[in-house]
Formats: C-alpha cells, structure tokens, sequence
C-alpha cells in the first residue's frame, strides 16, 4: 500500500485561536475612527466574527463517492515479503489504486491542524478546497480490502474531529462576546478622546478627506418595494423588487466607499478580496434594512454581495481585481450567470491596483 497525506498534522490547533484572536484584535484598532463610530456596533461585530469564525467540519457521509479504480505501478523493492537481489533499485509490479472522495461543511483549515489530543495512529487524507477530503489506496495483493481500509479511516477522521471541537468549540461560543468588547472597548475610548478634545477650549480641525459616508441615517431604508395589490389567487404574494432609486442608493453608497478608499490608500493597499468586500459589506448593511423578512447584505455561497427579501434574491454583486479587458468581460459573465428571472438588480465592483 502506497503511503497518503496525513490529516490534522500541521499547526497547532490553539495557537492558531490564540492567533485568531489577536487578529480581530488589529483589525478592530486599525479602523478609521471616523468610521467605528459611525457604523453601527453591533453590524460591526457580526461582520468581523463572520470574518473570524472557524466552523468545524462535518462529514456529509452519505455523500461519499468512489472512483473508477486505475491501474499504478508500484514499487515493491522493499516489501520484506519479496526476494531481490539488488534492494538499491525500484521494482515495479501492476497495482490497483481506488481513491474516495468523503464531502464535508466547515472549515477547510481545521482539517490540517493538530488538536491537543492525538493519536498516535494519523487520519488520512487530503483536504481539497472543493469541500472534500480525498483519501486513496493502493494495493498490488488481490486479497486486500480497499472498503475495510477506508472505513477504518473514516472512523480515525471522525475521531480526530471530535478532539477538534472539543478545543475549538469554547473559542468559537465566546468570539462574539469577545469581540462586542474589544469593538466597544475602542468606541468608549474614541468617544471620551474627543468629548476630551472638545473642552479644552481650542478649535478643532476635521481631518482632511476624512469619511463622511458611514452615519446612518435616524430611520434605515427600505432596501425593496413592494407592487401595488392587485386582484390574484388567494394566498398569493407578490414578489420584492429594488426600486430604481434604491438601486441607485446601492450604487452611490458602493461609490463613496470607492472614495474613502482612494483618500486613505495606505489603509486598504495589503487587504485582499474579501477584506475589502467586507468594508462595502459594514455600509451597505448600515443603510439598508431588508424588508419585510428584515434580512441584510451578507457574503453568501460563491456570491460576494447579495439581498434577499422573503427568499428572493433582489440584488447581487460581484467583487474582482483588475487583470486586464477579459477579467471585466468573465465578471460580468459571471454575474449574469447567478442571475435568475425574478433577480432585479447587479453590479460588479472592481478593485485595480495600478497606477493608471
């Protein structure tokens, strides 16, 4: 049998929460002021242990799959069971590879790193960013059993996860209590500053190009609207539209988030992808509330912004980095392809981070 990937044998796994920690920490101190304060905390809160939480792996078992077996050439010059004469040179022999491919939910990272408890027998493995752990086994000897040998793993991954959650659990319950502090913590801070700054009898000066997108306005707006009632079937609901005007709110807030970033550069040049889509994330969610289900703007599935409103998509955005004419012309397509009859409204957002 050929030897497979190990599982849970990378990093420590409470390191990598303690690390986790901390950079929730930075990333709340390194927000503009100007922009914590006027940004709903509670918003903030959700949107950073969104960005944070570590959601531990579930096998999806009555997905698993088998693939067609393949032959492999295996290398049998040290199987103690066979005579050679020269051990220093390969021998191969026709062997017979079957590889299961087990889908799971959660947290790709979890399934690389080492809990506390262990054993000193490894799960088995590879973990894909397809959502599955692909685990293969070769065997030149007809009277081995690729099924027994499968399910002895599975047991060993199911086992590994328990220790998992088991230290990963606590952390992920008190996150967001965690982060509600820290978040207020800076507020508190920010606020007594300049209540400070404010009685010691000297003018103050607003910091130039400083952000004047983030305060909510006293009522948050309607994101949908809903046609007039008309004479239909008993229990039948008109679907939500984005009214064009709304739409155009959508974009305009989209715009002057494009404007703080391009005022303040040094603060969002290292952020990638989906940093920066969290950014339009926190405004767009301050401005708009979802209707009547009262759902938001969220990153969902392989979609970077959308709305729902009882169910039905009436908004969706698409975040991408430059890479020339055809990136634009893929983005686009690849909107217009999450789009389906009753989707209202899209927009594509593009980040560039050339000089012209």
């Amino acid at each position: 049998m050929m030897r497979r990937d190990a599982l849970f044998a990378g990093g420590d796994l409470r390191t990598r929460l303690k690390v986790g920690l901390e950079e929730v920490r930075s990333e709340t101190q390194s927000f503009d002021p100007d922009r914590l304060l006027e940004t709903d905390p509670a918003e903030l809160t959700d949107y950073l242990v969104a960005k944070a939480t570590l959601e531990v792996p579930r096998l999806l078992k009555d997905r698993i799959y088998l693939d067609m077996p393949t032959e492999a050439k295996v290398d049998v010059s040290q199987d103690p069971n066979r005579i050679f004469y020269d051990r220093g040179q390969p021998h191969y022999v026709t062997g017979t590879t079957f590889t299961y491919h087990i889908p799971f939910e959660g947290s790709e990272e979890l399934l690389l790193l080492a809990p506390s408890t262990f054993s000193s027998i490894h799960a088995e493995g590879k973990a894909t960013t397809g959502q599955e752990i692909v685990w293969s086994y070769t065997t030149v000897r007809p009277q081995d059993d690729p099924k027994q040998e499968f399910e002895r793993n599975l047991a060993r991954i199911e086992q590994y996860l328990g220790w998992v959650e088991a230290d990963a659990r606590p952390w992920i319950d008190a996150l967001p209590g965690q982060v509600r502090s820290m978040v207020e913590e800076r507020r508190q801070r920010l606020i007594f500053d300049r209540e400070r700054a404010g009685n010691l009898g000297y003018p103050i000066r607003r910091r130039e190009g400083a952000p004047e997108t983030y305060r909510l306005p006293i009522k948050r707006k309607k994101a949908v609207s809903l046609p007039e009632p008309s004479r239909r079937p008993a229990g039948w609901e008109p679907d939500p539209t984005m009214a064009m005007e709304v739409y155009e709110d959508v974009l305009r807030i989209v715009a002057d988030m494009v404007d703080v970033i391009g005022r303040s550069p040094e603060t969002f040049q290292s952020l990638d992808e989906e940093a920066l889509r969290g950014h339009f994330l926190v405004q767009l969610n301050g401005q708009f509330e979802g209707g009547a289900s009262g759902e938001t703007f969220n990153g969902q599935g392989k979609t970077d912004i959308l709305l729902r409103v009882r169910g039905k998509v009436v908004f969706v955005g698409e975040c991408k980095f430059w890479s020339g004419p055809k990136s634009l012309s893929g983005a686009i397509d690849q909107v217009l392809s999450y789009l389906s009859w009753h989707d209202t409204k899209a927009a594509v957002i593009v980040f560039h981070r050339g000089r012209t």
